[in-house]
Parts: C-alpha cells; structure tokens; sequence
C-alpha cells in the first residue's frame, strides 16, 4: 500500500507543476474548474473543449497527490476514518474529468481526443 502511495506522490510531483499553472480557475475559461451551473450538475458538455482536458487531468493530479499527501504526514494511528476514507475520497477532480473524457472518447471521439 505504501509503495503505491509512494507512486501515486511521485506521479503528482511530476505532474503537479505544469498542473499549477493552469489551476487558477480566475484566470481560466476551463469548466472543469468550476462548478457545474447546469439542470443536475451535469457536466457543460457545450463548453467543453479537447484542450481543457490536458490542464484539468494534470490539477486533478496534482490535487489528489496533495491529499494523499495529508493522509500520510498525519500522526495519529491510521484507521478506517482517517486513511482510507479519506483516500477514497481523494481525487474528486480527477474523478470528474476522467469520467467526461471517457465517455466522450467512446461515444463522440475526435482526433483531438
């Protein structure tokens, strides 16, 4: 388990630069650092463009190696409500984006995507 953190952490690090420059969602026309204004809090499938995924999948990278890293520094004895229900709920923007950009490549694929 600690080896796939260390994994996880290292990827972030990678990643987690260029994901800080584009994270800034004042200076970004980027949906997916928003939240959702439409029926259902769907996704805005009519704002989204191939060149928003790239910056959204390395934030959420970068954000989810952020709270992995939370869960590791804490000093208390890990148990089940402060290691791996904190861990499954890492990664909500990852988890978002990755859901579009999947869905999207398999049902309306472009060669962008």
């Amino acid at each position: 388990m600690r080896k796939l953190t260390i994994v996880f952490v290292g990827l972030g690090i990678t990643f987690g630069a260029a994901a800080q420059v584009n994270e800034n969602p004042v200076k970004s026309n980027n949906p997916f650092f928003y939240e959702y204004k439409t029926p259902f809090q769907v996704p805005p499938f009519d704002n989204i463009k191939p060149e928003h995924f790239i910056p959204a999948i390395e934030a959420g990278i970068s954000r989810q190696s952020a709270e992995i890293e939370m869960i590791i520094a804490r000093n208390e004895v890990p148990d089940f409500n402060n290691t791996i229900l904190p861990y499954d709920n890492s990664g909500e923007l990852l988890s978002n984006v990755s859901k579009v950009f999947f869905n999207l490549n398999s049902a309306n694929t472009n060669p962008e995507i």
